[in-house]
């Protein structure tokens, strides 16, 4: 008998171009940095706005999360995809974000408008303790015994990821900022 693969978790990785959305995610930066009034979810340091109700951002990147998310699943019954909210980041030097899910919705995603050539990565931290639970993973090179994925940051790159996924960023040392977009999806009857 072969391998058998269960509970696995998949991440989905694309190019998401649209000169508009990145003219207007920067357009929306720019006023929200003059308020002055940054959140602070998992971020330590940087700018983050509040939930960002623009058109044009929020339409178009919930377009391409629903296609993304419809070409690689089977949908059981007609789905609805609903973006729940929508923030933008601004990370500089040394800032990053701890380890954190975005609860209250199905899908989360990032999209990388600014990046830096180094630093910055977005790591998967396995929820469990599979990985650990009795050294495996010192004996096997196997992803299936690994405790965590790292994604580098690349310009207009989309990363979509069920919710529960445990994950944070790390920091850069360049004197440069990073931009990216979060947001996370809702599946309804549709």
């Amino acid at each position: 008998m072969g391998r058998v693969n269960i509970f696995t978790d998949s991440i989905f990785v694309d190019n998401f171009l649209n000169k508009e959305v990145d003219e207007e995610i920067l357009k929306v930066l720019s006023t929200e940095e003059k308020k002055g009034k940054s959140i602070f979810r998992s971020n330590v340091g940087g700018f983050q706005t509040d939930s960002i109700k623009n058109e044009t951002i929020n339409l178009n990147i919930l377009k391409k999360a629903a296609k993304v998310l419809s070409d690689n699943f089977t949908l059981k019954v007609k789905t609805k995809f609903e973006l729940i909210n929508l923030w933008i980041n601004k990370n500089n030097k040394n800032n990053f974000n701890i380890n954190h899910v975005h609860p209250g919705s199905n899908f989360s995603g990032v999209y990388y408008l600014e990046v830096t050539k180094e630093g910055g990565e977005l790591v998967f931290v396995r929820n469990d303790t599979a990985a650990s639970f009795n050294w495996v993973c010192d004996f096997i090179d196997d992803k299936n015994f690994s405790d965590s994925f790292t994604i580098k940051p690349k310009k207009n790159l989309l990363v979509l990821f069920p919710s529960h996924l445990s994950h944070f960023v790390k920091p850069h040392d360049e004197d440069i900022c990073r931009i990216s977009v979060s947001f996370n999806i809702g599946l309804k009857h549709g």
